[in-house]
């Protein structure tokens, strides 16, 4: 896994989304939209009307996240955007905001099984504010910076 690349989540990388998430939208059909929708909006609607929801965001050309391509192959995704962009996040009695800064939220990663326990999470961390235009802040739960990345992931 020597050619590593990471890359906002655009529209032109729409049909690498597609690939890694898989027909079962990574996590039981979610397509990452367990925390942009509300839960009632949420346990009603299908996988394809969830894909369809992160494809609209896609195509109204904001960017959800970044994916990780090793050798031209889609291998991991995180879910970082504007807090106010996740809806449950925004609504959640228990994650509140701490202040009203403006600040970025990472909510979700996926990695491809052959590629789990490498650290890629950290990289995807690490890299969190590519594409980031305003944001003073990004803020993850847990706090990710303590994590050990594998030797054979380092740059």
């Amino acid at each position: 896994m020597n050619q590593l690349e990471f890359h906002p989540a655009t529209a032109e990388h729409w049909k690498d989304l597609e690939a890694l998430f898989g027909e079962r939208g990574a996590y039981g059909n979610c397509w990452c939209m367990w925390w942009r929708m509300k839960r009632s909006e949420f346990d009603k609607q299908p996988g394809r009307a969830k894909k369809q929801a992160l494809k609209d965001i896609v195509d109204a050309n904001q960017v959800p996240g970044i994916l990780a391509f090793a050798n031209g192959e889609p291998i991991a995704w995180c879910s970082v955007a504007p807090r106010e962009t996740f809806a449950s996040l925004e609504r959640s009695q228990t994650l509140k905001r701490v202040d009203e800064e403006a600040v970025w939220s990472i909510v979700c990663f996926f990695v491809a099984k052959p590629y789990r326990r490498q650290g890629l999470m950290v990289m995807l961390f690490m890299l969190r504010r590519m594409g980031q235009k305003s944001s003073k802040d990004i803020r993850s739960n847990p706090d990710m910076t303590t994590y050990r990345m594998s030797p054979a992931l380092r740059v």
